[in-house]
């Protein structure tokens, strides 16, 4: 099974200035990736891609429709994050498409770190 699924948020490692990207497709070698805060789209080599997953976590921070919340339960369904905050449930999709993730203290605190096969290259 691919890693990646429509629907799902993802972070550029080289240029996190674009905010969350939104996977729109996915095929055997490719991935296409919408960045709706700046309307980039890319297509990335799926086994390649400068890609790491915005997963937050409980205790995190998000923000959705301009709101923040704090995240009390993450569950996961059909490869799809849901974000629980009191009674109310937003999947990844709602997500703002800028989140405070993109700085290195945020990015540490988070354990949000590049896989090790890139910091050997």
């Amino acid at each position: 099974m691919s890693r990646f699924v429509a629907g799902q948020r993802w972070i550029s490692l080289s240029e996190p200035e674009l905010g969350l990207a939104t996977v729109l497709r996915v095929d055997a070698r490719q991935i296409q990736v919408l960045y709706p805060a700046t309307g980039v789209m890319r297509m990335y080599a799926a086994q390649s891609a400068p890609l790491v997953r915005a997963e937050f976590k409980v205790g995190d921070r998000i923000s959705v429709h301009g709101k923040t919340y704090a995240i009390d339960k993450v569950v996961e369904q059909q490869g799809l994050l849901h974000y629980c905050s009191g009674p109310q449930q937003y999947p990844e999709g709602a997500l703002d498409d800028r989140q405070s993730i993109s700085k290195a203290s945020d990015r540490l605190i988070a354990t949000r770190v590049d896989r090790n096969d890139q910091f050997e290259l």
